[in-house]
């Protein structure tokens, strides 16, 4: 879809604000638990209308925590199994709800029968602080993690795992990296579907934006600067790219990866593609005469000297935010 010198080709589908994770960078924080949920019929409105008026070819579901959505089977069934042949669905999930052996059954059954021929899941794996003590509430998260990711494996459904660097989990980074490669390597063999891994920082809002993060998010979220994540991201990177795990990062330059990795390595790193997607959001609160396109994350941006680096175009590009803070201190071109 063009609108003006744009293309959009997703629509992202709010059907919820209720959440049951902890996400202290959580752009929606302002919003959750408030309000009523859209029916399932206004889903469905919403989804025929954007589909005919702008041909989407991508339908993001998301909230809040969309699996707990009082319809949540009966959307998943619509959008997996009834929209047109060339959408493609993606679930956003924090995964806690398939942490239960029948609603993991659930995922599984709904996920093989759809007749999709690309589907998505994205699991977001950022609120865990230890994987070798972890509370109950983590453990409750890392059991509905691997039960959703053995459900996108199993299906053929492109899995993703979103991980977003904090103050609490920068440290376990190469826990993480073990746990994910064992993952993808027991419930490989028998589909041949490896995992995707997106890394990256959080998001900032754009200055007066109330729909990212304050700044009590920002300090509870971010540490002083990006060199005190950097040996554990090391680590991590090193571990991942001895893996068939497929990684992407977000929000990070790759010349940030200088001090702590050889170039033949940043080279085999990738900025994720869909960072700079284009997208249409569908805010359930808004009236379909009101519904407006405009960019999603589209803050990111490259800086006169990324021009004259080799891996520009492979670069996800990062926040101004952050340069602004001295988070990261420079950037230097990759020749």
């Amino acid at each position: 879809m063009k609108v003006g010198n744009n293309f959009y080709t997703s629509a992202i589908f709010n059907c919820n604000y209720s959440c049951n994770d902890v996400c202290k960078f959580c752009f929606n924080a302002k919003n959750l638990n408030k309000g009523s949920e859209i029916s399932l019929e206004d889903v469905k409105e919403n989804y025929y209308y954007v589909k005919g008026k702008y041909n989407v070819k991508k339908i993001i579901i998301s909230g809040g925590e969309p699996s707990l959505y009082s319809s949540f089977w009966e959307m998943m069934d619509f959008f997996y199994n009834q929209t047109e042949a060339d959408v493609v669905p993606s679930l956003n999930t924090n995964s806690i709800k398939f942490s239960s052996k029948s609603e993991y059954k659930h995922l599984v059954e709904l996920l093989k029968k759809s007749p999709k021929k690309k589907k998505q899941i994205s699991i977001s794996f950022s609120t865990v602080s230890s994987l070798k003590k972890p509370s109950q509430r983590e453990k409750q998260k890392i059991a509905g993690v691997e039960n959703t990711i053995k459900a996108g494996l199993k299906s053929m459904s492109r899995t993703l795992v979103v991980i977003i660097i904090t103050k609490d989990n920068y440290k376990i980074l190469p826990e993480i990296a073990d746990f994910l490669i064992n993952l993808n390597a027991r419930y490989t063999a028998e589909s041949d579907n490896n995992l995707c891994l997106q890394i990256r920082n959080p998001y900032f809002g754009k200055r007066g934006d109330s729909n990212w993060m304050d700044q009590k998010q920002i300090n509870a979220t971010l540490n002083s600067t990006f060199s005190e994540i950097l040996p554990y991201l090391k680590q991590f990177l090193d571990k991942i790219l001895k893996s068939e795990i497929r990684l992407s990062l977000n929000n990070i330059p790759l010349c940030a990866l200088l001090p702590v990795m050889p170039l033949n390595k940043i080279k085999r790193i990738s900025g994720n593609k869909e960072s700079v997607e284009r997208r249409l959001p569908i805010d359930y609160q808004s009236l379909f005469s009101r519904i407006k396109p405009r960019l999603y994350m589209g803050d990111n941006q490259y800086y006169p000297e990324c021009k004259k680096c080799n891996l520009y175009k492979n670069c996800s590009k990062i926040q101004p935010a952050y340069l602004e803070r001295g988070y990261i201190k420079n950037l230097t071109p990759i020749n």
